[in-house]
């Protein structure tokens, strides 16, 4: 019998039944012989968020989510590295690539470079406006992979001419570089642009400047790390949590009471007319977009390229994986998370499982009955 850290929930499923969740990670240490090792500290389950600088969503990313959901429809693969330049030789730009099993992952590193305003201005028409050269990337021998240095940021934006210009965060990731909203030399000129980017999608002078009101049409920052809570299109999958429909029910009916029936009766109509949409299940990955696959089994061949220092780094993720029974009822776990974190030389493979809860009985044994967990 092995022990690795758990924990358990108990929370409601859509419906009104409860589920109890099973929650196992292990950690790994990995080199380059291929084959890793099972780490003598085991991390414990993450029950707060790790901040990459900072400690909120308005000054920083986050760098790790914590762990407390009930499920995952896909695994999410989280890699903290830096890119480097093949052989360490600075170079202008160049590739990164990330492969788990059949599921391949690639991104363009460029150096820093910024655009350059040329023409009028035109802060209602860009479309009338000459588009801006781009610069050529300064060679670089490492990026960082954090959304700092992808698509996004924050844009500068001057509603008229007498006022005062206002700053409005790209709602796909506020803090990277290169999200423009207006035509003019004061948004452009001198602007950083992305240095992480899909290269089938680049940003080119032409799609530069965005409809600040259509966010869906603006570029997809990319990258490896984890996307805000609150960030398109992750946000579009939040909704009220099972088992919650009441208390927002409730909720809603005072703000609404407590509003004048007069003066305030278009937004009593909006609040008594509000649905509740259920929480979708894709509110919980956290992984970037094109870094979220089809559940992994364990054993896929992981190889990475220019994340490290020598330029690749392989190996196979871990097989068995460990399987656990509570109360010696069998929970079947699926790995959905997964984090590389090649800075420190560390894997971490999170579990998730559930099984249905009958009674208040069944619920308190669950949380504080005997676990067992093997590996074979």
């Amino acid at each position: 019998m092995e022990a690795f850290p758990f924990m358990r929930l108990v929370t409601a499923r859509p419906g009104g039944e409860r589920a109890g969740i099973l929650i196992v990670k292990t950690t790994w240490t990995i080199g380059e012989d291929r084959q890793p090792v099972l780490a003598e500290e085991q991390q414990p389950i993450r029950t707060g968020d790790v901040w990459a600088s900072g400690a909120s969503p308005e000054s920083s990313p986050v760098l790790l989510e914590h762990e407390l959901v009930p499920r995952k429809p896909r695994t999410d693969v989280i890699v903290l590295a830096d890119a480097w330049a093949p052989d360490g030789v600075p170079a202008p730009a160049f590739e990164v690539r990330i492969g788990i099993g059949s599921n391949q992952r690639v991104l363009r590193v460029t150096g820093p470079r910024r655009a350059r305003f040329q023409g009028r201005d035109c802060p209602t028409n860009p479309a009338s406006g000459t588009p801006p050269i781009f610069g050529e990337p300064d060679p670089v021998a490492r990026v960082p992979m954090d959304w700092f240095h992808a698509y996004g940021g924050e844009a500068v934006l001057r509603p008229s001419v007498d006022a005062e210009p206002v700053r409005l965060r790209s709602p796909g990731n506020p803090f990277g570089k290169g999200f423009c909203v207006q035509h003019t030399r004061e948004a452009i000129d001198g602007l950083e642009l992305p240095q992480i980017e899909d290269p089938d999608r680049l940003l080119t002078p032409a799609s530069l400047v965005q409809d600040p009101g259509r966010p869906e049409a603006h570029p997809e920052p990319v990258g490896v790390g984890c996307v805000g809570r609150g960030w398109v299109p992750r946000v579009a999958f939040a909704g009220v949590v099972p088992g919650d429909e009441d208390r927002m029910r409730e909720a809603l009916k005072a703000q609404a009471e407590a509003l004048d029936p007069v003066q305030d009766a278009a937004a009593i109509a909006l609040l008594e007319g509000m649905s509740l949409e259920p929480m979708d299940m894709r509110f919980h990955q956290c992984a970037a977009p094109g870094m979220q696959f089809p559940v992994l089994q364990g054993g896929e061949a992981v190889a990475l390229r220019n994340l490290t220092r020598t330029g690749y780094l392989a190996f196979n993720l871990p097989q068995p994986l460990p399987t656990a029974t509570v109360l010696g009822r069998f929970v079947p776990l699926v790995l959905d998370t997964v984090v590389v974190d090649v800075r420190g030389g560390r894997l971490e493979l999170t579990q998730r499982g559930q099984i249905a809860i009958a009674s208040d009985l069944e619920a308190q044994e669950f949380v504080s009955g005997p676990v067992g967990m093997r590996r074979d």
